[in-house]
């Protein structure tokens, strides 16, 4: 699947279109096992609903903030990518599920009204 600038979703009656970054909207972690928040706001427009985000290094997952979902680590080896819904506020949680070493988290691009 390939996803552009522009695409477009719709959902519920309401339509959501992505706007693709270029990745360097990054954040890395030494630490594991604690959600951690993400302010993306500095770069993320209000409206934004959810994020396309990949990991990199070993292993971790962004959620929405406040959520309790324990999602299982994405493996970081192969640098996947994946969907996390962010808040009002344009602000994620991250975790890293490798103690001692490095996961970083690349923003690739957002879905906003």
């Amino acid at each position: 699947m390939t996803i552009a600038t522009g695409e477009v979703i719709t959902a519920s009656d309401m339509t959501f279109v992505f706007h693709e970054l270029d990745g360097s909207l990054t954040k890395t972690y030494f630490t594991s096992n604690t959600w951690v928040d993400w302010d993306l706001s500095g770069t993320i427009p209000a409206g934004a609903k959810a994020v396309l985000f990949q990991v990199t290094g070993n292993n971790g997952n962004m959620r929405a903030n406040g959520s309790a979902l324990a999602k299982t680590a994405l493996n970081g080896s192969v640098t996947p990518i994946s969907i996390a819904q962010c808040d009002s506020s344009r602000v994620v949680e991250t975790n890293t599920f490798s103690a001692g070493t490095n996961t970083t988290f690349s923003i690739l691009g957002y879905w906003g009204v």
